[in-house]
């Protein structure tokens, strides 16, 4: 009788146990997926953006933050800004990136990822001296798509003494132009032009000409807004702790390694 009692109550706790793991196996898996972050951003740009929305040196940076703070997995949408502002409002994503504090949008911006670093580049060949906007008076220019309203006054007002000023939105087509001299300086992101030049190369098969980089522009940041502060805060941590290792180094050099890596799919 008394070894019947003690087998039923064995068996009440051990459904006990069972269900109290059933519940903690059900609420990791809620917290896991409470974890998961949606974010927008506007266009893809390599190599801080690809168009899979899987890698590239900003999604790699936030995918490796995102992980120092337990955070993810990591879900890129391509919207348009304005389409990605309503979004953000109605709590439909996580954040958007490449959306600037001047914006005015609303919400929780995150330490920098890191810097954009717009500059001129001219062959080294021509040995200009570009170290005002006034230099570029007289001067055949290639810029990317919106510059004249995105690069400020001084810029807008320098290129209309140009001998020639274009916008494109290829920018492979700037690093062909500048490399076969057919305009004399070209205009966009640091890193872009590294990417780019060094596809130029692996499809050219030769080395490139030398250049001068001439830095007119201070380093611009680029944060993650996010809609809710305690996710901000969290990723800011991760962020944190990633910028101490060399992981994070390696990802702001790594332009050239992102065009070999194209090269080869």
């Amino acid at each position: 009788m008394t070894r019947g009692l003690a087998t039923k109550s064995w068996l009440a706790i051990s459904k006990v146990m069972l269900c109290m793991l059933f519940m903690c196996t059900a609420n990791a898996a809620n917290n896991l997926d409470d974890n998961a972050v949606e974010l927008s951003a506007s266009a893809y740009i390599p190599p801080y953006v690809f168009k899979d929305g899987h890698h590239g040196i900003e999604i790699d940076i936030i995918k490796h933050a995102l992980e120092k703070a337990q955070l993810g997995p990591l879900t890129l949408h391509f919207l348009s800004n304005r389409r990605a502002e309503a979004q953000l409002r109605q709590g439909k994503i996580s954040g958007a990136i490449n959306i600037p504090k001047e914006s005015g949008l609303e919400g929780y911006y995150s330490e920098p990822l890191l810097y954009f670093e717009n500059v001129a580049i001219s062959l080294a060949e021509h040995n200009f001296s570009i170290e005002l906007f006034s230099d570029l008076h007289g001067k055949s220019i290639l810029a990317f798509q919106n510059a004249k309203n995105y690069l400020g006054p001084d810029y807008a007002k320098a290129i209309t003494n140009a001998l020639s000023y274009d916008e494109v939105v290829n920018q492979y087509a700037q690093i062909d132009h500048l490399m076969k001299g057919w305009v004399d300086v070209i205009v966009l992101e640091k890193r872009i032009f590294q990417y780019y030049l060094h596809t130029f190369a692996m499809n050219q098969g030769r080395q490139t000409k030398p250049v001068t980089i001439h830095a007119l522009w201070p380093p611009s940041p680029r944060h993650v807004v996010f809609t809710d502060s305690q996710l901000r805060e969290r990723f800011n941590q991760g962020l944190a702790e990633l910028k101490k290792t060399p992981r994070y180094k390696a990802l702001l050099a790594s332009a050239s390694s992102y065009a070999q890596r194209q090269s080869s799919k």
